[in-house]
């Protein structure tokens, strides 16, 4: 029954202590206030000093002294949690006061910042180090294909990282890195191509403006060196006029090697004039390619490698052509006057001057038709 009496003692006897008291709380609350006023400067400067000296810049990275990075990261983080751990004591004082908590932002954004420089700082690592061991990989040993695979893969990763991150320059700068493998490895591909030749590397030089030797010590670095990504579509065009040119000239060593065959058929049943057999399959051979060297002829910028001898075995192919025609044409002729005029008593006694001027042609032409016979290349 006197408890609750008791109690409603206590509690005003509590109060009397308290308003006693009320004078010198105040102006510890005071005294409390102006520290922690100090303190939010000194927490500002502290960011502001955050801000200037973390590795938020490339250099390192481009300098490959990540470690550098990573002591400048570990020296702040001492230093955040050493502030975080006077604001705590500040923020207990508060709660012990009764007083509104202090937030102390800045100090929490540095120690987000710091998870996140970690993070990054860990990718440029991963993907410098992984671009450094390509460097020294010589010409003949590069493989375009798993490379792109993992530069693919650090994309992906990339692009996966942390939102707050992601506004930084430092992980702009990093993501083009990537991107510029991702566009230069392709390139290097192509490069690669079977196609390519000593003047297609010459023009390379002249589109990038860097001098280069492609030796047995030619490496991956020296591509990249080339800023490659700087001049995709000049190399893609030189690489396609390459494939261009390579076809152009497998046509022209196959058409060459053809007509420097190609031969004719000669019907011997006549000992004193062997004549043309029949030409179809040639003529159609002769058509076929003429049509190829038209079209080469057509392409004058894709020729230019070889201009001199697609002009030569065009202009051969046309003599051909102008040859055969001609020769069939007189054979029929031929053929068809030589019994009117070698073999027929009346034609030759009514026309003799006709008949004589007949026989010195046929007299040439079998003459020419014996001489030709003995070589039956066309071309010749």
């Amino acid at each position: 029954e006197v408890a609750p009496a008791r109690w409603q003692e206590v509690i005003r006897a509590a109060f009397n202590e308290k308003e006693k008291i009320l004078p010198l709380q105040s102006q510890e609350m005071a005294k409390i206030r102006l520290k922690i006023e100090g303190f939010r400067e000194d927490v500002q400067a502290f960011r502001e000093d955050f801000s200037e000296q973390c590795p938020f810049g490339s250099e390192n990275a481009l300098n490959g002294e990540f470690n550098r990075s990573y002591d400048v990261v570990n020296v702040f983080y001492e230093r955040t949690c050493e502030i975080r751990a006077r604001a705590d004591k500040f923020n207990d004082l508060e709660l012990l006061f009764d007083m509104s908590m202090s937030d102390y932002r800045p100090l929490r954004e540095c120690m987000d910042d710091l998870v996140l420089l970690k993070n990054l700082w860990d990718m440029i690592a991963l993907v410098q180090e992984t671009f450094q061991d390509w460097y020294g990989i010589v010409w003949e040993n590069i493989d375009t294909e798993n490379m792109m695979q993992t530069v693919k893969e650090l994309d992906l990763q990339l692009k996966a990282a942390p939102k707050g991150l992601k506004g930084w320059l430092l992980y702009t700068w990093l993501l083009d890195e990537v991107k510029n493998m991702r566009t230069a490895l392709p390139l290097v591909n192509d490069l690669r191509s079977e196609t390519m030749s000593d003047r297609h590397w010459t023009a390379l030089k002249a589109v990038t403006k860097k001098h280069f030797e492609k030796g047995p010590e030619f490496c991956f670095r020296d591509l990249l060196d080339l800023e490659l990504h700087h001049f995709a579509d000049d190399i893609n065009e030189i690489v396609d006029q390459s494939g261009k040119e390579m076809k152009i000239e497998k046509k022209l060593k196959y058409i060459s090697s053809v007509w420097s065959k190609m031969t004719v058929s000669f019907d011997h049943s006549r000992e004193d004039c062997p004549l043309l057999m029949d030409l179809t399959e040639v003529l159609e051979r002769l058509d076929a390619d003429s049509l190829e060297m038209m079209s080469m002829t057509s392409q004058p910028r894709i020729i230019e490698f070889c201009k001199r001898e697609v002009d030569e075995w065009s202009e051969k192919l046309r003599t051909v052509d102008v040859v055969l025609n001609i020769w069939r044409k007189f054979q029929t002729n031929w053929c068809r006057l030589e019994p009117i005029f070698m073999q027929s008593d009346d034609i030759r006694s009514q026309l003799p001057d006709d008949s004589k001027r007949f026989e010195l042609l046929d007299n040439t032409w079998k003459e020419l038709m014996m001489e030709v016979s003995q070589s039956n290349n066309i071309v010749e």
